[in-house]
């Protein structure tokens, strides 16, 4: 059992509430910090995009890959320490659960260590690999500097930290902290960008502080519970054995591969549209932004639901991890079917939110009608994933990422673009959630499913 103490037994508690109040308590927080989350990504380019300089703003656009790089990092570490944390709490293991914290944050600084110590040896060939010029070149290394070289290891270790809290019970704090640092970024962006003139650079340091910010946060949530929590910071508890490690990465791997087949199909995506001028860019680029704020939220809802599948898979109660799987897809479906309809409906008016030249609201309402039909496999996918990974069904989630953006939409895009032409680019994303929605249903159906009947028996 866990260790003894009125707190400990709270956190316990939460893992016990009837389905529909867990569900709430978890998925609320993660969906609200998503939310943040997504206004934080936004910030930097919207503030430098006020300096009128096209130099900062295309500076700030080449750092994403190399940004998206911790991102998936702390996945690899952050969901699968989520997973086997929430199991071994439900099989009633804290000592092995801590030995898991201390695992995935201190191995995932030094793997984010070494990245960052690359990085500022070689930037200058890095960025120009990614298309940075001697105009825009001053500007992404100083972002980079200060967000990936200094802040890489705060701002990956933020990720874990609240992936592991989010295991334990503390959706709440580990929201909180995340949210934290969206705020504190978009107080500062003004001051660093504008007030002190710093472009794209105070961009960086912004994000830096805001990143540093979290942490400190979340490091002080942990100090706060040291009495209680199964999670340590001490690398003394590393010790796991391979079986233990080798699950966490391979649960992990499937969200790092979203991440970077995500950038490469991105990158493909733009070098097309590119040629087709920058309206349609411009266009293509706010559809994007638009489309992400559905996804985000269904990713909160999947965040959310992973430590309560594991806790109860791993406690031996198959009736609740299905009926957690099938309220969680009466929420996306319900939530899929308003967002259809609403972009259908409004897509003009999405679209004025970021802009108001004419030519681009037309093109980028004609975009979104046709590209939001993605929508269902999109959304449906992230649960999938959830599913799986909160079950350590590492391969089937792994299955499913990589055919989603690496087998289906890489290809699509080269494919539908020879074919269609620009609206071949369109489309390529509805054919490939639309492929992997029926695979995840195949999927979930004949190994999660048929596993959780089976353990009923």
């Amino acid at each position: 059992m866990f260790k003894t103490g009125d707190k400990m037994n709270d956190k316990q508690e939460l893992f016990e509430l009837p389905i529909k109040k867990a569900i709430l308590k978890f998925v609320g927080p993660c969906v609200l910090s998503q939310v943040v989350t997504m206004i934080h990504s936004l910030a930097d380019t919207f503030f430098v995009g006020q300096t009128g300089d096209p130099n900062q703003v295309a500076g700030l656009s080449l750092c994403f890959p190399i940004y998206m790089i911790m991102t998936a990092v702390a996945n690899l570490f952050g969901i699968g320490a989520n997973s086997s944390i929430s199991r071994f709490l439900g099989a009633q293991q804290p000592k092995r659960a801590k030995n898991v914290s201390s695992f995935a944050l201190w191995v995932s600084v030094i793997v984010i260590a070494v990245i960052s110590a690359v990085l500022l040896i070689f930037m200058r060939p890095i960025l120009t690999a990614v298309g940075a010029s001697s105009a825009t070149y001053e500007h992404a290394s100083g972002y980079v500097l200060w967000v990936v070289v200094i802040g890489g290891i705060p701002t990956v270790a933020e990720m874990v930290l609240a992936n592991m809290m989010r295991a334990e019970g503390m959706a709440k704090a580990a929201s909180t902290g995340l949210m934290l640092g969206g705020f504190v970024n978009i107080v500062l962006d003004p001051i660093f960008i504008s007030v002190f003139d710093m472009g794209a650079l105070g961009a960086g340091i912004a994000t830096f502080i805001a990143n540093l910010a979290a942490l400190l946060y979340l490091l002080f949530c942990l100090w706060k519970t040291r009495e209680t929590t199964v999670l340590s910071l001490n690398p003394k508890d590393m010790g796991v054995s391979g079986a233990v490690a080798k699950n966490i990465l391979l649960v992990g791997l499937p969200a790092f591969l979203v991440v970077i087949l995500g950038c490469t199909a991105n990158m493909v995506l733009n070098h097309f549209m590119t040629s087709y001028g920058d309206v349609n860019m411009a266009a293509f680029g706010i559809v994007q932004k638009v489309g992400n704020l559905t996804v985000q939220i269904v990713v909160g809802i999947a965040t959310g639901i992973m430590p309560l599948l594991g806790y109860h898979y791993a406690a031996g109660n198959p009736r609740k991890v299905r009926e957690i799987c099938k309220l969680s897809f009466v929420i996306v479906g319900v939530f899929t079917a308003a967002c259809l309809v609403l972009y259908e409906l409004f897509a003009k008016y999405l679209i004025m939110v970021f802009i108001d030249d004419a030519e681009t609201v037309r093109i980028g309402a004609d975009f979104l009608r046709r590209w939001i039909l993605c929508a269902p496999g999109m959304c449906f996918c992230q649960v999938f994933n959830a599913i799986f990974q909160g079950l350590g069904f590492w391969k089937q989630s792994t299955a499913l990422s990589f055919v989603r953006q690496g087998v289906v939409l890489i290809p699509m895009l080269v494919i539908l673009e020879h074919i269609i032409g620009m609206y071949g680019l369109v489309f390529a994303a509805p054919v490939a959630d639309t492929t992997a929605l029926i695979l995840g249903f195949i999927l979930y159906a004949r190994v999660a499913a048929k596993t959780l009947k089976t353990q009923e028996v």
